[in-house]
């Protein structure tokens, strides 16, 4: 008689938590579905905000003058593309006024991004470099092919 109580108490346990951890599930789902929503309307709500009255931004993006600048940007970059979606869009939109080819893993990165936002800008700015690259190539003389028949 004890051995059948005992039993059915450890059933009972068992499935009172078994039911609140589905409960924790779909509670957590539904958080997730509602960041996805959100980040999906973000966007539309971004474009439709315009305020003619501020001023135009004065702090304009200046191309670093030295080596060493040059290098606590890249680190600054590098943060920045490991951090959240609004800071990964900020880094590529340094990346896109600098324009220099130091800046083409971090716009590679970008363009392996969870947010849209990000991948659309990096490959707008990635596109530079690839037809620059392109040109590159086209300067250079062809050598004219060995005679393998003489090599032999």
């Amino acid at each position: 008689m004890n051995q059948t109580i005992s039993g059915a108490i450890a059933i009972i346990f068992a499935l009172l938590i078994w039911g609140i951890n589905k409960k924790r599930k779909a509670f957590n789902s539904f958080i997730f579905k509602s960041e996805i929503v959100t980040t999906a309307v973000l966007p539309i709500q971004e474009q439709k905000k315009v305020n003619f009255t501020t001023k135009p931004n004065t702090n304009e993006f200046k191309p670093p003058a030295n080596s060493k600048e040059k290098i606590s940007l890249i680190n600054k970059l590098n943060k920045l593309i490991n951090s959240n979606p609004k800071e990964r869009l900020k880094a590529i939109e340094i990346s896109e006024k600098w324009n220099d080819s130091a800046v083409i893993p971090i716009l590679r990165r970008g363009l392996k991004d969870s947010d849209r936002r990000v991948v659309i800008r990096a490959a707008k700015c990635i596109q530079k470099y690839k037809s620059h690259s392109l040109n590159k190539h086209k300067n250079q003389k062809v050598s004219k092919p060995l005679n393998v028949f003489l090599m032999r």
